[in-house]
């Protein structure tokens, strides 16, 4: 439930200096559950994580809440790509770019050895039919 509302809250994004105090509580409970999410090492969260780290700039939905940091982004990407994820096709773009300098690269490197030291736990669902995003979005297999 946080999931869906972190990704996609019932608010009006045309309207949001009149939903001020909304988008406030909104910001605390997708923080939280993002915070959660990339200590909780589930494989599920990985596509709302990978959505929320992707570099600002890069084509994507509309998702509310971003946070730009590109070496998180391509950490999060490699475990995604590890677990054979399926991917939406705007994500491999944002990860195939070629603006990351090297020392994105490198931070991403130490953020993925300390992602990857604990197990990433894969729940009952199947993560490669899962999919927090409409059907319509193009999705990639790796």
């Amino acid at each position: 439930m946080r999931r869906r509302i972190a990704i996609n809250p019932a608010l009006d994004k045309g309207n949001f200096l009149n939903q001020l105090e909304e988008w406030k509580k909104y910001k605390v409970i997708a923080d939280s559950y993002f915070n959660d999410a990339l200590k909780s090492h589930k494989v599920e969260d990985l596509i709302p994580l990978l959505q929320v780290y992707q570099p600002i700039g890069s084509i994507s939905p509309s998702v509310p809440l971003r946070r730009n940091d590109p070496a998180t982004f391509l950490a999060l990407y490699r475990i995604a790509v590890g677990k054979n994820i399926r991917i939406p096709e705007f994500i491999h773009m944002a990860a195939n770019a070629d603006n990351f300098d090297g020392n994105v690269k490198a931070k991403s490197e130490s953020i993925l050895d300390t992602l990857t030291r604990q197990a990433w736990i894969e729940s009952s669902q199947d993560t490669r039919t899962e999919s927090p995003y409409p059907a319509d979005i193009t999705l990639c297999e790796i």
